[in-house]
């Protein structure tokens, strides 16, 4: 922003809000000049909030007719917490109660009761925690990092709101590479690990129960050679700064370091974690196993007794609350009978149909079998045009993916999408839908795990493949499915890496790639069940040539 083009006091602007993405309205208060350089006080008009010393290109001319405000996050979402990029494009769950984009809009909306209680509750945990020492200026030489709240309805298994939740998150996309943070990568449990500790539970007949860590980030002390100055957030009362003593959701390396922390916890109360995942724990003494996503947790333990064991030495590091039975796991609904678990996502369906094809019919099929994807659209037809928004389709493909936890059927059809997410084109587009529909016409079909004899435990794999169908590259495509007994817990549906010459190569690549994985859920099942000898898994595979590689072998 030059002189000659600078915005004057009381000129009627939009704002980005603390550098955040969003732009809002605003009016500017005053005017900040340093030879070339301008800068600009706000003054925002949803919550008469001032934001001052703005540089130029987190100021614009506002724009005619009325912005859409309304926005919210997904019950089902891992980590959107730390992620207010992923606002604006989600629908909100709680269907009649509009998430706040930020503190002012929470100040402003009908649920501000609820807003101011859970920013009270927030701000109090933080504080009793240790987590900043407040600062009325900085050291000189140090940038702080912004700030902002995230909102989120939290709602139950049927869709009723369970609570109103706030969270103060740290602009962490500003943090600089080793000034204040380092390592970052922190596992999480793989949906196979999740599906197996369910099956064994019921063959195993062990007792379930889900737990949650609140403000579970809090716990962790930051490094000393990691320091970190944040600007302290609406709502605290008093301006300045907070240097962070501990970490706060936002910063890269908060999973990390939690993550950390629970295992070294875990560790001292006489559990061992997998080698294959890392996320996976098995009590040494009684044999119960954990598996844990971020801060969730889903113990299957032998009696109720050892549960409440658990819950109470938790309680003694950690703010733990229990949910009993598990009900609603990773945006799954679980129901638990004596002779059997099943795995559904209906709610998650049906929302994802209403914000990509609302009205639409349903169908019966995920694909028509003439239809072949290529680069251009559709094979054999004329090319189609591109998407004016790549990101409409990637949102879409995104979050069919999320469905494949429950849904082996559209594994093959969702894999096909996802191969055009750089260039996505019309037809690409219409075939996703039709995925969609399809599973929202049977968005009430669960994936049902059946209790088996555990003496006879075995793991029985069917693999397939094709032969040089994919048209652009002529790769083939290959499949698996993986039972432990009755339950199904693995699947997949990839082209190959390579050119197959012959249909028994293709064949017996599917093979190779269903037999690593059986290996791996195979270690799995020995880590959980040590004491129980598992017989050799059975590959099922219909080409004549590929057995007669594998015999020979």
């Amino acid at each position: 922003q030059r002189l000659d083009q600078e915005y004057h006091v009381g000129t009627r602007v939009e704002g980005n809000w603390r550098g955040h993405g969003e732009f809002y309205d605003a009016v500017v208060t005053g005017i900040n000049k340093a030879g070339t350089r301008v800068t600009y006080d706000l003054l925002y008009t949803d919550d008469n909030e001032p934001e001052s010393d703005m540089n130029s290109d987190r100021v614009r001319t506002r724009r005619s007719g009325a912005r859409d405000q309304s926005s919210g996050l997904c019950a089902h979402a891992l980590v959107t917490d730390c992620n207010p990029a992923y606002i604006a494009h989600v629908p909100d769950m709680a269907r009649e109660h509009i998430t706040p984009k930020h503190y002012g809009q929470a100040m402003s909306s009908k649920d501000k009761v609820h807003w101011l209680k859970a920013i009270f509750d927030e701000l109090k945990s933080v504080k009793d925690q240790g987590v900043y020492e407040f600062c009325a200026e900085l050291p000189s030489g140090v940038k702080a990092l912004g700030c902002l709240w995230v909102f989120k309805v939290k709602c139950g298994p049927d869709g009723s709101v369970s609570r109103y939740k706030a969270r103060i998150t740290v602009n962490g996309k500003t943090q600089v590479y080793g000034i204040n943070y380092s390592e970052t990568f922190a596992p999480v449990a793989f949906a196979t690990t999740i599906r197996l500790l369910l099956a064994l539970s019921l063959v195993s007949n062990l007792k379930l129960r889900q737990f949650d860590i609140k403000c579970a980030f809090l716990y962790v002390t930051l490094p000393k050679d990691e320091q970190v100055y944040m600007r302290a957030p609406p709502g605290f009362g008093k301006k300045g700064y907070w240097l962070l003593k501990k970490s706060l959701y936002g910063l890269k390396q908060s999973p990390r370091l939690f993550n950390q922390h629970l295992h070294n916890s875990l560790h001292k109360m006489g559990w061992e974690s997998c080698t294959f995942d890392p996320c996976l724990y098995r009590h040494t003494e009684t044999g119960a196993y954990l598996v844990v996503v971020v801060d969730d947790m889903i113990l299957a333990s032998p009696s109720t007794e050892f549960s409440d064991k658990f819950y109470a030495q938790m309680s003694k590091v950690y703010n733990i609350k229990d949910l009993g039975t598990p009900e609603y796991v990773i945006g799954v609904r679980v129901t638990l009978t004596t002779n059997s678990i099943k795995l559904l996502q209906d709610r998650y369906i049906t929302d994802m149909y209403e914000q990509h094809t609302p009205g639409d019919k349903a169908t019966c099929t995920p694909a028509i079998p003439g239809n072949i994807l290529c680069m251009e659209g559709l094979h054999g037809e004329k090319p189609s045009p591109f998407l004016p928004e790549a990101k409409v389709y990637r949102s879409l493909v995104g979050a069919l993916m999320y469905a494949l936890i429950t849904r082996p059927d559209v594994a093959t059809a969702v894999s096909m999408c996802a191969r055009y997410l750089a260039q996505p084109r019309q037809a690409h587009l219409e075939v996703a839908k039709r995925v969609l529909r399809y599973l929202y016409h049977t968005r009430n079909l669960p994936l049902v795990y059946n209790k088996t004899d555990l003496k006879n435990l075995r793991i029985t794999v069917f693999a397939d493949s094709s032969w040089a169908n994919d048209v652009d590259t002529r790769r083939s495509r290959y499949g698996y499915a993986i039972y432990v007994g009755r339950a199904l817990v693995s699947w997949r549906s990839k082209l190959h890496s390579c050119v197959a010459m012959s249909t028994a190569e293709a064949e017996y690549c599917a093979a190779t790639e269903a037999g690593k994985h059986t290996k791996w859920v195979a270690s799995l099942i020995t880590f959980l069940l040590p004491k129980i000898k598992l017989p050799p898994a059975n590959l099922y595979e219909d080409n004549a040539a590929c057995r007669s590689m594998v015999t020979c072998a």
